[in-house]
């Protein structure tokens, strides 16, 4: 089922990178290609899916269901976030397969890793802006949504939010160019500035992982 699933995926990759690639704002570092333009590329791609999923929610939002019209209205709602849900889902797949896969790549001083930061913050953005703009419809009262329609968007949400979080590990461990969690001992993890070890009352739980407050230059 998973093979299925990223198969479908890639396909609907080629069908927005031919719609939207050619106008994408993800530029790659310096003026020569970069050895990671395909992922660079698909990055792109992904940024422009959740850019059109973020438009069918807002459209979605600005027509809700009315808690007075038969419930097939209501259906045909939850059933249109449920498909951009997985959409997402698909997405997040896609982005933690890539990054893997770049993460791989022989490092190189003339071709760094971080050429495809750009890409990934063009994700990190987009997903975000799907949390934001859901947050500020339901921070409103009273609600202008039917507690079904509600919880299928906060859903959404939570699958917007892990992109979201996903992505901007992944941007936080390339400017580290270390992988926190890889390393077991406090003391190596303390010899990273982006690194920070997580104690737990069990010594042999903690762990050590990216630094939240780790800004990259400072």
């Amino acid at each position: 089922m998973k093979w299925c699933k990223a198969t479908v995926f890639f396909a609907l990759l080629v069908l927005f990178s031919a719609s939207f690639l050619g106008n994408s704002s993800v530029a790659t570092a310096g003026t020569e290609p970069s050895p990671f333009t395909p992922w660079i590329n698909q990055l792109g791609a992904a940024q422009n899916i959740l850019v059109s999923a973020g438009s069918r929610i807002v459209k979605s939002m600005d027509n809700p269901p009315d808690p007075a019209v038969p419930s097939p209205n209501l259906t045909g709602a939850l059933n249109r976030l449920e498909a951009i849900n997985n959409q997402l889902v698909s997405v997040d797949d896609m982005v933690v397969s890539l990054v893997e896969e770049v993460m791989g790549v022989e490092p190189s001083p003339f071709a760094p890793l971080t050429d495809i930061v750009p890409a990934l913050a063009g994700v990190q953005n987009a997903a975000q802006a799907i949390v934001d703009e859901i947050e500020s419809r339901m921070g409103v009262e009273p609600s202008p949504f039917v507690p079904a329609y509600e919880d299928k968007l906060r859903i959404v949400q939570s699958s917007a939010q892990t992109i979201s979080t996903n992505t901007q590990n992944y941007i936080d461990q390339i400017n580290c160019n270390v992988n926190c969690l890889e390393i077991e001992s406090p003391a190596e993890c303390e010899s990273f500035v982006c690194c920070v070890w997580i104690p737990s009352d069990n010594p042999e739980l903690g762990y050590c992982d990216i630094d939240p407050e780790y800004q990259p230059g400072l």
